[in-house]
């Protein structure tokens, strides 16, 4: 629950404490940029980047999607900029070197 870990974060009130939020979990919950920047702001450490992988009926089966593959990338973008200066971490699964490297292409492209 990312309420409640915003809410631990503050308060153990220690700032060197930041969160490492998982994009996939964002975007699944459907969190709209100006709720994330509500949440977020100040408080991220480093972003998970990947997305969600949605069953026939909608719920989420995967939080560890690949971004390329993903559709809404603005969605993403907009996360993203809540705290354009966290290190971004891929945490996709991938098969090999190539879909990582296709995702590292796929994210300089939203962030450009």
């Amino acid at each position: 629950d990312l309420n409640k870990a915003v809410e631990f974060v503050g308060r153990v009130g220690a700032p060197n404490l930041r969160l490492a939020p998982s994009t996939a979990f964002l975007l699944a919950q459907k969190t709209g940029p100006s709720e994330a920047r509500r949440l977020l702001e100040g408080k991220v450490g480093l972003w998970l980047v990947d997305a969600p992988q949605s069953d026939v009926v909608g719920r989420t089966w995967n939080g560890h999607a690949p971004i390329r593959e993903y559709q809404d990338r603005q969605g993403l973008a907009n996360i993203l900029a809540v705290d354009p200066q966290a290190p971004l971490v891929l945490d996709g699964v991938y098969e090999n070197h190539d879909e990582e490297y296709l995702d590292a292409k796929t994210l300089r492209q939203i962030l450009t």
